[in-house]
């Protein structure tokens, strides 16, 4: 029997094309655009500015820096950097807060100062900052911001101030649990019993002066003789 072998190539599916064994090149991303040498020179001003100082420089501190006469050519260069963000990405890369001469706090750092006083929250301080996208330097750039700064610890003297209640709440649950400490303390603070009761009088002192009080009414030489005789022989305690 004969078997026809022809193929009806007008019904055949097309293959699908065949993937390559060698990799392809990926589309490299665009570089980016380097720093004018008069970014450079500003941007090494304001580093060292802010490590001298602790202070992020403002436009005018910049200008008045690199040109003491504040010609119109370093005003104009200043501005330029000022205000591109490829500037003020080259800022942030080195932990520096890009301002604009402003003591308002950000909303990221607004954020970041509730995440850090809250007590209830046992994350570590890299968790809470990765969280909200900001950098190790950055956080330690606004610690030298004096505006960071004085909001943070007037929020923390805040809560010291009003934490009375848990404190005395803390101590009233150790002292129900028997801790020992906590008894101590417990009772140091009702007055009724203080390890810090300290007595410090001078022993030999007191003797003598008894002995000059004495000496006073007895008018017997011999007797004072004797009683100075025994104080003498005492072995008296050294004074601390």
């Amino acid at each position: 029997m004969d078997l026809d072998l022809s193929l009806d190539l007008s019904k055949a599916k097309p293959l699908p094309p065949r993937k390559s064994s060698a990799p392809q090149e990926q589309e490299k991303p665009k570089e980016r655009a380097k720093l004018t040498e008069s970014e450079l020179s500003i941007l090494a001003f304001v580093e060292q500015v802010f490590w001298e100082t602790g202070y992020v420089p403002t436009k005018e501190r910049v200008i008045e820096g690199l040109d003491p006469l504040k010609q119109t050519r370093t005003r104009t260069k200043v501005n330029k950097a000022w205000d591109n963000p490829r500037f003020q990405s080259a800022l942030e890369m080195r932990g520096l807060e890009f301002k604009n001469d402003g003591k308002l706090l950000s909303p990221t750092q607004l954020l970041l100062v509730n995440m850090l006083l809250n007590v209830e929250d046992k994350k570590s301080l890299r968790q809470k900052l990765d969280m909200i996208g900001v950098k190790m330097t950055q956080y330690q750039s606004w610690l030298r911001d004096p505006a960071f700064n004085r909001y943070l610890v007037m929020r923390t003297e805040q809560m010291f101030e009003h934490s009375d209640h848990e404190a005395y709440k803390a101590l009233i649950q150790s002292v129900m649990r028997g801790d020992v400490a906590a008894l101590k303390l417990f009772f140091e603070m009702r007055g009724i019993w203080s390890p810090r009761l300290d007595i410090n009088i001078n022993i030999e002192t007191v003797v003598y002066r008894l002995v000059e009080i004495v000496g006073k009414h007895v008018k017997n030489p011999e007797i004072l003789q004797a009683i100075a005789n025994e104080v003498e022989s005492l072995e008296l305690p050294a004074h601390a």
